[in-house]
């Protein structure tokens, strides 16, 4: 019996993560057992998991995006996520929708080679868990990504060109043949996704990678979100963003805060805890 490979998807709302999940689960859009589309809003306030014949899949919550949830602590909010997807993976995917890089996607990769650093206690790379990763382009018409392999390179090149471009269009429920072709495209290009994963999975010699936050007891976790806080906090600086805003619109993932929330969290950000040495 082939065993089953572990995928986390990453991304922010809209980044068609949760296609991704349904075509590596089911195979197919019909009947998909994650939520996807803008009229899902609010759907995805916690990770998602489903197994498939090759693949289970954690389909993490949409980034930037609003629910009707009850607010929480800000950290206490990070802190759920982690706990939500604390496991080891054979593939971390960050998902992006082909188009122009903004300020966001660049903050969100930052974020995400944050969370997803290889437990060194697992590892004798330090840094091995990158080989793990995997960049998807989504909604990425032909020829798009060979135009922009060098952008590419000079954002993820934490990742070693391990980028692969996917389109997987909507189902057409008004034109039956029209739908028999872009279910034959969606099959292509599953085909393509599943061989570049079998590609790396067989490299990697079937290994699994350990993030660091998945053996962190309660207290360190803490001292981890302060440490994501921190960094996007450096990162809106740097870009020349208001704090309180740009915070809000990259960690509105699992529910929307409130100035009252963030102010008195970032001040608490001076308490004495040693970050740099988490950066």
């Amino acid at each position: 019996m082939t065993k089953r490979r572990n995928v986390i998807i990453f991304g922010k709302t809209g980044s068609g993560k949760s296609t991704i999940a349904n075509m590596l689960v089911s195979e197919s859009l019909k009947n998909p057992k994650f939520a996807m589309g803008g009229s899902m809003q609010g759907v995805t306030n916690k990770c998602k998991k489903a197994k498939g014949d090759l693949y289970k899949v954690t389909d993490t919550v949409g980034l930037g995006e609003e629910t009707d949830t009850e607010r929480k602590d800000a950290e206490q909010m990070i802190i759920d996520f982690l706990k939500q997807t604390k496991d080891s993976y054979h593939h971390i995917i960050f998902a992006k929708r082909a188009g122009r890089q903004d300020q966001m996607d660049t903050a969100l990769w930052e974020i995400f080679l944050t969370i997803f650093k290889e437990d060194p206690k697992q590892t004798t790379e330090g840094n091995d868990v990158y080989r793990g990763m995997l960049v998807v382009i989504t909604d990425c018409k032909q020829g798009w990504l060979d135009k922009q392999k060098a952008p590419m390179k000079q954002y993820y090149g934490a990742v070693n060109d391990r980028f692969i471009g996917v389109d997987f269009p909507p189902i057409d429920e008004e034109d039956d043949e029209m739908e028999e072709y872009l279910s034959r495209k969606r099959t292509d290009q599953l085909r393509n996704l599943k061989e570049t994963l079998d590609k790396y999975y067989i490299e990697n010699g079937k290994a699994a990678f350990t993030p660091r936050y998945c053996n962190m007891n309660d207290g360190e976790l803490r001292v981890f979100c302060k440490q994501l806080l921190s960094k996007v906090a450096k990162l809106a600086v740097k870009l020349g963003k208001n704090v309180d805003e740009f915070i809000r619109g990259l960690f509105q993932m699992i529910t929307p805060w409130s100035s009252s929330q963030i102010i008195p969290f970032m001040m608490s950000l001076e308490d004495g805890d040693d970050l740099q040495d988490l950066l």
